[in-house]
């Protein structure tokens, strides 16, 4: 089991899908694991349900950036330090080209990309040598996956971001390094507002072009995220790893 005992781990997005698994995987090694919801409610049914996981919920929504800035400052002023941070928080909004809207686009990049930086930048005065951070973003930021553009390029930005930001941290022992999921098993494409015809679709589409024949689960993520928050991984640094069963490599 990965050794993170008294570490403090912020986890974006911890009440679902990757970052649940990802905030149980760290909490099994020993971290004190935080995260917030959207609003009141949301945050409530995270301590009820999850309540074995997160020692602390705060109330943040990832589209608002001085929300977000303040839940991120809160666990820092809780805490006295932040040891890792899992940048999770994100959604995809399909349209082709022609029908894509200002509002799809700015919802997007405010949550997957503004978010990100801004969750970032407000832990640096909380974050010591030795602490990591961990991206996430998909490997749709390589792949051509029709009506996902401004999905596709959040994610790219994310991975850029991964490595401008391991390049300005390095100096001060912080480590910064990107997951790229591929198609992982936790209903996304329920939450994209697509019919149940359209999620079946494109389910078989993309499981078809899957060298490994299946989706991933969201635990095989959540491991290695907590192994590139551990000593395990301490010579890595702007580093992307793909975690999605060959698709993008073979």
């Amino acid at each position: 089991m990965t050794d993170l005992t008294g570490k403090i781990a912020l986890v974006t997005g911890g009440g679902n899908g990757i970052g649940l698994a990802a905030a149980r995987a760290l909490q099994a090694g020993g971290a004190t694991v935080v995260t917030a919801g959207r609003n009141a409610q949301r945050a409530q049914d995270f301590r009820s349900q999850y309540g074995d996981v997160f020692a602390k919920v705060y109330v943040a929504d990832a589209g608002s950036i001085p929300e977000t800035t303040a839940f991120v400052e809160q666990v820092g002023n809780d805490y006295g330090r932040i040891d890792i941070i899992f940048a999770n928080a994100g959604f995809g909004e399909p349209a082709p080209l022609g029908h894509i809207t200002e509002e799809n686009f700015d919802k997007q990049f405010n949550v997957n990309v503004k978010s990100v930086i801004f969750t970032v930048q407000a832990a640096l005065p909380f974050l010591n040598e030795g602490a990591s951070i961990i991206l996430n973003s998909s490997i749709a930021n390589q792949l051509g996956f029709a009506n996902f553009s401004v999905y596709a390029a959040t994610k790219g930005a994310v991975k850029t971001l991964g490595k401008i930001m391991a390049a300005e941290l390095v100096g001060r022992g912080i480590r910064v390094n990107v997951v790229s999921p591929g198609p992982i098993d936790t209903g996304f494409f329920g939450a994209t507002g697509m019919s149940e015809e359209e999620q079946q679709q494109t389910g078989e589409y993309i499981r078809a072009k899957v060298p490994m024949g299946r989706f991933g689960r969201a635990e095989e993520i959540g491991s290695y995220v907590a192994f590139l928050a551990s000593d395990g991984s301490t010579f890595m640094t702007g580093t992307e790893v793909e975690i999605d069963g060959g698709m993008a490599t073979l």
